[in-house]
């Protein structure tokens, strides 16, 4: 393993299509913690983020007006990481095209080979996936720039198994040619390692939680709840997440309808951007819910420590994840955590004693869990207490950064040798 210290002369650029920036600051906070981790250690860190616009994006005039309105190509800061933004104004064939890849590649070529003249990096690390990612292997090879690709979530879980798919042709191909694949969980290592028969180099890499930032706050517990409106007696279940289906919101909503009946103590908290807003406003109305129900928006990462600990516990019923942020900052908060049994999650969270675990799509197993939390308190300090231990020892935020960190700057010096 390298001496850490070497990473001081590195210059890592990390590419992805998900990013912090001004006017979302809820996007993408996961890719920002990885580079500010990484950056932490010593390494020089800059993001290449590649924003775009399809069809189905058309459906939404307030993202059309805000892409529009911006400069197809401008660099800004964020937390001290200088990030160039790249819009591609309209992509065809859309991202299932064969195309979409050669696509791509024209047009980020040339905005990459600017980049590297200003800040001429050493190894890119590709926090992406898809066209984004194969057009970006290209330029490396081009380059003969290193490179290191990450399967996260969503995409590798949907089609590590479906080899006739144009995402697992794509995904299989960049996870071969790359140094090696981060992977955000055990379970996220073997989907990986299924869909390139074992050939791809792998590393699993718990990003975990800055256990400084996310803790236990009285303080700001009750300040927070005093601005929400809530009362010390409401008990408050909280999701941070994207407001959409394939986050478990309309089971959420039917289980918390079931433990809250005849409750008016009982709260709900969304914090998150709303998607389909119509039929979520309607399912609540159906429910009886809407008086109990709060949708705060989406919020900045450095805002959600505040929702964390004005919450009395946390309910996370996605269908399918890596391992996901915020049950790890839930967990650091000594928040009680009832989350899916899918992807990374039971690495992290073991049923009945670091928190609870349901099966997704189930709404009935969902609102016995939740109840159990509404009426033993004492417990749920024990499973709470737990799970921050658990974040200390294994998903450490600073220890696990220097040890990415070192894997990366190894690489360089094998190609030296």
């Amino acid at each position: 393993m390298v001496d850490i210290t070497s990473t001081n002369t590195v210059k890592l650029l990390i590419v992805t299509c998900i990013y912090p920036d001004p006017t979302a600051k809820h996007v993408g906070t996961f890719v920002a913690n990885w580079a500010e981790q990484l950056k932490e250690t010593g390494m020089d860190v800059m993001v290449y983020k590649r924003d775009h616009i399809t069809f189905g994006s058309y459906l939404d005039f307030s993202r059309i007006r805000k892409f529009y309105g911006t400069p197809q190509v401008f660099t800004y800061n964020w937390n001290g990481i200088p990030v160039c933004r790249q819009g591609i104004h309209l992509r065809l064939p859309l991202n299932y095209s064969k195309s979409a890849p050669k696509l791509t590649y024209r047009k980020i070529k040339p905005v990459i080979a600017d980049i590297y003249k200003k800040f001429p990096f050493d190894l890119i690390y590709f926090a992406t996936w898809g066209d984004l990612s194969l057009a970006m292997s290209w330029i490396a090879k081009e380059m003969k720039i290193p490179y290191v690709a990450s399967a996260i979530g969503d995409h590798t879980t949907q089609y590590y198994d479906k080899p006739e798919s144009l995402y697992y042709k794509l995904e299989k191909r960049t996870y071969l040619e790359s140094e090696f694949v981060v992977c955000v969980s055990e379970d996220m290592n073997d989907k990986v390692k299924i869909m390139t028969e074992g050939k791809a180099k792998t590393l699993t890499f718990y990003s975990g939680v800055d256990t400084k930032k996310f803790k236990s706050d009285p303080e700001l517990r009750t300040s927070l709840r005093s601005k929400l409106g809530y009362e010390e007696k409401d008990f408050v279940f909280l999701f941070v997440g994207r407001i959409t289906k394939e986050k478990g919101v309309y089971e959420l909503l039917e289980a918390f309808a079931r433990v809250s009946k005849d409750n008016l103590l009982c709260k709900l908290m969304l914090v998150g951007p709303l998607f389909e807003g119509a039929r979520f406003n309607k399912k609540v109305s159906q429910l009886g819910i809407n008086g109990q129900v709060k949708i705060v928006g989406g919020v900045g990462h450095d805002d959600i420590p505040g929702y964390v600990n004005a919450a009395d516990a946390f309910v996370f019923p996605s269908w399918m994840e890596g391992l996901p942020n915020v049950v790890m900052e839930a967990c650091a908060c000594e928040l009680p955590v009832i989350a899916s049994r899918v992807g990374g999650i039971p690495e992290l969270i073991e049923d009945n004693a670091t928190g609870f675990l349901v099966s997704p799509h189930c709404p009935d197993e969902l609102a016995e869990k939740m109840g159990k939390l509404l009426v033993d308190r004492k417990h749920n300090a024990v499973l709470a207490a737990r799970a921050r231990q658990k974040i200390l020892q294994e998903f450490n935020y600073h220890q696990n950064g220097r040890k990415l960190a070192e894997q990366m700057s190894a690489i360089l010096v094998e190609q030296k040798q």
